[in-house]
């Protein structure tokens, strides 16, 4: 298929890469070879050549987006403690205007609060969601609203957890 046809001839990139190492084609070819073994489902490779990249490009482009993509491949797997460590770097000493005007950031922190439900840690959740709700991508998303229902529900704040429920019914599919 295509993602292994692009695979392929990132096998023979990787050959010139090896030869000019510090080149952004090297970069590039670092990052795309993971994001597409990524792209094939397979996340122990993935992340290895994630941090091959980061290895490679400690103060690259795609440092945040490699560490985002860690994040959600651990998250994804149900190991907290790694996917909090990734989105917690990606947020940690930015204030929250920061924060929501950068999608990958944004994401990051909401992803953050995915990590406080798995670690039953609910009142961080929700204090890691209702900000969000000033976005708009996240007020008009029924994933959002319905993540922020159950974690309301779980806290037994019902008549809340209702709002979501409904506004969430009400955004279109």
């Amino acid at each position: 298929d295509q993602i292994d046809s692009a695979i392929k001839s990132l096998d023979t990139l990787d050959k010139w890469v090896v030869v000019h190492p510090t080149t952004d084609i090297a970069e590039e070819a670092h990052f795309w070879r993971a994001r597409l073994v990524k792209a094939r489902g397979d996340r122990t490779l993935a992340k290895g050549a994630y941090l091959s990249y980061l290895d490679f490009h400690p103060t690259g482009k795609y440092v945040r987006d490699a560490h985002f993509n860690i994040g959600l491949m651990s998250l994804e797997q149900g190991r907290a403690e790694d996917a909090e460590r990734e989105f917690t770097y990606l947020i940690s000493g930015k204030s929250n205007d920061q924060i929501f005007s950068n999608t990958l950031l944004a994401d990051a922190l909401y992803n953050l609060a995915s990590v406080r439900i798995l670690q039953t840690r609910f009142d961080d959740a929700v204090a890691i969601l209702e900000p969000l709700a000033v976005l708009p991508a996240f007020k008009s998303d029924p994933a959002y609203l319905y993540k922020l229902g159950h974690v309301k529900v779980t806290l037994g704040r019902v008549p809340e957890a209702e709002t979501h429920f409904r506004d969430a019914l009400s955004k279109p599919k």
